[in-house]
């Protein structure tokens, strides 16, 4: 039972479950709007400890590596036995236990808002929620071209505009929320992190 909700959180983490419903209605972008869609398109690479929150109450933790357009690499902790690779075409999950490997295409992923070489709000992806709090602010987000993926919201620092955690939510309202720890923006990452190789297969003689 305890692999089957973490294998169940990571596809809700980075794929969705089910459509957005279709009378929410987008917002106009606004200055502040523009300013967290010209920080995004700046970011070029994130490293970070990172904790994921799941609806459950379980948690997990680990690390990950972000570098723009379409890579990523998710490390965690034991006991959970993953690991998530993105390669710029396709995103690969390894579970270390089973051994085994399975493979989604990228564009199909809420991960893939994260990885866009450039995002315009307003067309590709859409604004539906944006909130100001004390020294944060938040946007919510769904890829117009795939609606079924679910939500991304994002939660920003002020001064500077940095990026804290994002969170996918579900049309039942069920939310996995990932927090950045000690990030760091814009260093330089190893290309290697992000090449897949099987560790199950076997090498050629």
């Amino acid at each position: 039972m305890i692999r089957k909700t973490w294998k169940l959180r990571l596809f809700i983490l980075l794929f969705g479950l089910c459509a957005v419903p279709p009378a929410v209605a987008e917002m106009v972008p606004t200055p502040d709007i523009r300013r967290i869609e010209s920080y995004l398109n700046g970011l070029r690479t994130i490293e970070a400890r990172f904790v994921q929150n799941n609806p459950n109450g379980s948690y997990a933790v680990g690390k990950l590596y972000v570098q723009k357009p379409g890579k990523l690499r998710f490390e965690y902790d034991p006991p959970v036995p993953l690991l998530l690779i993105a390669d710029g075409s396709w995103l690969f999950q390894v579970d270390k236990e089973l051994k085994q490997v399975s493979q989604y295409p990228l564009f199909d992923t809420p991960a893939q808002f994260l990885l866009n070489e450039r995002i315009v709000f307003g067309k590709e992806f859409g604004v539906i929620n944006f909130q100001r709090h004390a020294k944060t602010v938040r946007i919510e987000v769904v890829d117009n071209r795939n609606p079924d993926l679910g939500t991304i919201t994002m939660t920003f620092a002020e001064e500077p505009l940095e990026l804290r955690n994002w969170v996918v939510t579900d049309s039942q309202g069920l939310r996995t929320v990932l927090s950045l720890v000690n990030a760091r923006f814009d260093g330089k990452l190893d290309s290697e992190l992000f090449d897949f190789v099987d560790p199950f297969t076997e090498p050629h003689e």
